[in-house]
Formats: structure tokens, sequence, C-alpha cells
């Protein structure tokens, strides 16, 4: 029975059953369950990105833990930990083979390039020069020390081409070049890489390729590496900091 004040007599019944309608020009919209919808897909949302967020967060205190005693002058370039290397096999400009043993018990700058690269590759062999002058001119240098140019241009890099190139540089450094897919295996171990370019009318090619360089360990192990570009005298108290950090671990 209605009340006599229009109200109606069931306490327990509520008062917004029906839907909440905003109209604007005609078109009539349920505010309630949009708001609903709305809220539902928020919350989804948000829990959707909690994977993501934890693993980022995982990741940071990983990397801090993983960091916590490296010298803060190593942590822009340092692998850690060092990755070892998989057997692989190249030919030097003395036509020997280079594979891992070559490169184990001593400590090895290496750099990927060509002999007609135009700027990048002059540039980094200029300052690895003054990185092993200022290494070995350091009252702690050290005598297993070899630099190596990897040529991605194994078409035009002939053992006796290379082997005038890198005395125009320095007689000490040693290139090295293969087989293409010898070469892209290396490649794939250091995280480098190279493309040719398209041949022009006279058959000139160029090649991108990767311009860090990289220093492996004794232990065949890649330790580090270095972008361009290289300031050589932080390069080498940088490596200064690599043999101690490296001779505490080992004895």
């Amino acid at each position: 029975m209605p009340s006599l004040f229009g109200r109606s007599n069931n306490r327990g019944a509520r008062s917004d059953t029906g839907p909440q309608l905003s109209c604007s020009n005609g078109d009539c919209m349920d505010i309630k369950h949009t708001t609903i919808e709305h809220y539902s897909i928020s919350r989804a949302l948000q829990w959707s990105f909690m994977p993501v967020a934890m693993a980022v967060v995982f990741f940071i205190l990983l990397t801090g833990c993983s960091n916590s005693d490296v010298p803060a002058a190593l942590r822009s370039v340092i692998v850690n930990p060092p990755k070892q290397l998989d057997a692989f096999e190249l030919v030097d400009h003395k036509q020997n083979t280079v594979n891992l043993e070559r490169l184990k018990n001593h400590w090895s700058f290496l750099f990927f390039g060509f002999t007609n690269c135009p700027d990048v590759c002059p540039a980094t062999l200029t300052q690895l020069i003054q990185v092993k002058k200022l290494i070995m001119d350091s009252p702690n240098s050290s005598d297993n020390l070899q630099f190596l140019f990897v040529s991605v241009d194994p078409q035009r890099d002939t053992q006796q081409h290379l082997a005038s190139y890198m005395a125009y540089f320095d007689a000490a450094f040693l290139g090295m070049t293969g087989d293409e897919d010898k070469i892209v295996a290396f490649e794939n171990q250091l995280g480098a890489f190279h493309r040719y370019g398209i041949k022009n009318t006279l058959g000139y090619y160029s090649v991108q390729h990767s311009a860090e360089v990289f220093l492996i360990d004794p232990a065949g192990r890649l330790a580090a590496k270095f972008q361009p570009p290289m300031e050589p005298s932080q390069v080498a108290e940088q490596f200064t900091l690599f043999v101690h950090r490296y001779s505490e671990k080992v004895t």
C-alpha cells in the first residue's frame, strides 16, 4: 500500500535500481553502468602491468647487486659476469690460425672493421695506439697484451692487404679475417655485427659495422665493451682496474 507521503513502505528496497541516464542532443548514456565498466577496465589495466613492473624492479635490484663490488669507473663498460667465449677459428695476416687458445693467457683489445673504412677504423686504431702506449708506459704495464683487428670484408682484405694495413698503424697489431660464416659466428658471441652496402657502378661498396672495442681477459672471456668515442687515458686507467680485479679473483 502506498505511503501517504509518497514513499515506499519497503525499507529494504534500493532507490537506484533503474539506470541513471545522462542525455545530450537526444543521446542518452547509462552513467552508472558506464562508470562500472571504466572502473573494471582501469583495474584490469593496473593488474596487467603488475608483472612488467615487478620484472623491472627485480632487474634493477639484480643489476644493483651484481655491480655492488664493481668500481664506479668500470660500471659503464664492464660485462658482469664476464662472458665465456666459445671456440672459433679465423686466420691472421701471417696466415696463422687464430682461435680461442690464441686469446687465452692474454689481455686482448679487439675491434671489427675493414681496411677501406674511411673514418671510424683509422680513428679507433689511432686511439688504440695511444691506449697501448699509456699502458706500456705505466708502472703496471702488462706484457701479455695484444691488439686484434678483425676484418669483416674478407673479399677485399687479403692477408697481404691486412699486413700492410696493420704495419701502417702498429706492426705489433694483429689483423685477421676468415670466411663470412665464421666471422658472423664470432661477431654473434660478442654482440657485434656488420652489413654490406650496395655496390656502385665502379664496384665499390661500404660496410656498416660495430664500432665498439671489446676487451677479452686471459681466461678467454668477454670482460668489457668500450663505446666510441674512446678517451685513451680513461681506457688505460680502466684496463689497470680490470687487471687488478682479475688478479684478485684468480688468486
